[in-house]
């Protein structure tokens, strides 16, 4: 007799902590879901942007080998693909280290770290 109370007790309780449970992370993503979404955007962006570098470098590499080849009697590049190639490589580390600075500063200043600041510096324990 007692093994079923506890069986219906246990049953109970869990349906109650998986209640509990879902309803917290839904109030955890209403109350902080946004800076952290607006956090992933950022950081996705200077990934994206991390990738673009090199190949960037790649086509200013390929410019410079045929520009250096128009010596050769090859066709010389416009000197405006050269500087569009350099302003873009430019512009995209400043909006990489603008996104990557974003990002820190928001994780880094949200309530939730402000409360628990073990979960993000753990030497602190």
């Amino acid at each position: 007799m007692q093994w079923q109370n506890s069986a219906i007790i246990g049953q109970a309780l869990l349906i109650l902590a998986h209640h509990l449970f879902s309803t917290l992370w839904k109030a955890l993503f209403v109350a902080y879901g946004r800076p952290y979404a607006i956090a992933a955007g950022l950081k996705i962006t200077q990934d994206f942007l991390a990738f673009l570098q090199p190949q960037l470098l790649r086509v200013l590499l390929l410019y410079i080998s045929a520009y250096q080849g128009s010596r050769f009697g090859y066709s010389r590049p416009s000197d405006f693909q050269g500087f569009a190639i350099a302003v873009l490589m430019f512009v995209a580390s400043i909006i990489q280290t603008v996104c990557l600075n974003q990002v820190c500063q928001i994780l880094l200043f949200s309530p939730c770290v402000l409360l628990f600041p073990c979960s993000v510096f753990p030497t602190m324990l």
